[in-house]
């Protein structure tokens, strides 16, 4: 029980470790982002997918 309950606290300050990295990330921007259009994709799928990043 005891290495359970080791196991769990690591892998928890292991979680707590990489969320505080997110936090110190600046934030996501999509202003230079490039929609690249798919072979198959119709005019209008593309469309709509593009107004997505608007």
């Amino acid at each position: 029980m005891k290495e359970l309950v080791e196991d769990v606290m690591r892998r928890h300050l292991d979680y707590v470790e990489v969320v505080q990295d997110f936090s110190k990330m600046p934030p996501l921007s999509l202003e230079n982002y490039e929609l690249h259009r798919d072979a198959d994709e119709s005019d209008e799928d593309y469309t709509f997918r593009r107004s997505l990043f608007q």
